[in-house]
């Protein structure tokens, strides 16, 4: 019994601590038809119930107490924003952690005493509840490295209520991305798509001139996710053609198609570079678009000497298309009719006889 005393004694005094700390900056907890934030807080999901911390979702939940501690929420308005992000960033002292192992669940939830796990949970449902009427919290948990990861995706969903804010949200988002595996990149410049690209665009471009090579990386993934809107930023990502990093070209290049699929200069950026049946494609087309001799006879000749046979093949096949204007070509041309592959050397000598003939006629 002495044992029993003591821990509720103490259960007592960590219940007295915890509602001391709903008090921030001199703020009171704030209230709606006089019950207090945190007594709404436990009806925002009763669709879970938790026996012995294991989960259960009931197949009727009374849903009509989880709305209306949401409507209660909503009107507490901006008051309730600074508990809330407290309690979203709530951690239990190791002594608190013994006591509550100590009294066990079900004695702790008699007490009135929480978690930090379940005060982030009530926490996070209610921010999620509130959605975008909490546009200036979400806000704040996005530019506060501080918050947990997962939290900080969930915001980028909600920011887009403040148009006005996005110079500051977008880097914030584009950094994020670097982070993240590849699904939640998506969702992050779903997001940035929703700011609208008359506002996303430009400061993405932006974005491009910053040092760390990822940061280009991830701008180039949500340029290329606006599609076609984005047009206006391909001047900004040619330039990241020559960037000595090949992974920056290359993301440049494919972002580049897919605005343009006729873009030469991405063109012939993925003819040198990338994956080889991806650089055979690109000569293909290169020299089907048969534009700018003065550029892309030189590029198809720096093929001619590739290590891979199929390259040389590639190229050498591109280099028909261009008649009498590629005989400066000749020479390494007649170098391959000795090649070890005998399409190389068939591809050689069909180059030969166009550039030949054309210029008998």
């Amino acid at each position: 019994m002495k044992r029993r005393s003591i821990l509720l004694l103490v259960g007592c005094i960590l219940s007295l601590g915890t509602l001391a700390g709903l008090v921030f900056s001199g703020q009171r907890e704030p209230e709606y038809e006089g019950r207090p934030l945190s007594s709404w807080l436990g009806d925002v999901d009763t669709s879970r119930v938790i026996v012995n911390q294991i989960i259960f979702v009931p197949t009727a939940a009374p849903i009509n107490r989880e709305s209306s501690a949401t409507h209660a929420i909503r009107n507490m308005g901006t008051q309730a924003y600074p508990f809330l992000l407290q309690m979203l960033k709530e951690k239990d002292s190791a002594f608190k952690k013994s006591i509550l192992k100590k009294l066990g669940w079900q004695r702790s939830m008699k007490l009135g005493l929480l978690t930090a796990e379940e005060k982030q949970y009530r926490a996070r449902m209610a921010m999620y509840r509130l959605g975008t009427n909490a546009g200036l919290a979400w806000k704040q948990i996005l530019l506060d490295p501080t918050f947990d990861r997962e939290l900080r995706l969930g915001a980028t969903s909600w920011c887009q209520t403040l148009p006005e804010e996005a110079p500051q949200m977008i880097p914030v988002m584009v950094r994020l991305m670097s982070e993240l595996q590849p699904d939640q990149q998506e969702f992050v410049t779903s997001a940035m798509g929703r700011f609208g690209p008359d506002i996303a665009v430009p400061l993405l471009v932006r974005q491009l001139q910053d040092e760390n090579y990822k940061i280009q990386l991830m701008s180039m993934r949500a340029i290329k996710f606006l599609g076609s809107a984005a047009r206006p930023a391909v001047p900004a990502v040619a330039q990241q053609l020559k960037s000595a990093n090949e992974e920056v070209g290359l993301a440049a290049a494919n972002t580049l198609l897919s605005l343009d699929a006729h873009h030469l200069q991405a063109l012939v950026y993925r003819m040198h570079h990338g994956e080889l049946g991806k650089r055979v494609g690109a000569y293909w087309m290169t020299a089907r678009e048969e534009r700018e001799p003065e550029f892309v006879i030189p590029e198809l000749m720096r093929g001619l000497t590739d290590a891979e046979p199929e390259i040389r093949q590639a190229a050498a096949e591109g280099l028909t298309k261009f008649g009498m204007a590629a005989q400066k070509a000749l020479p390494a041309l007649t170098n391959l009719l000795g090649d070890s592959k005998r399409y190389v050397r068939v591809a050689a000598t069909n180059a030969i006889g166009s550039i030949v003939l054309r210029r008998g006629e």
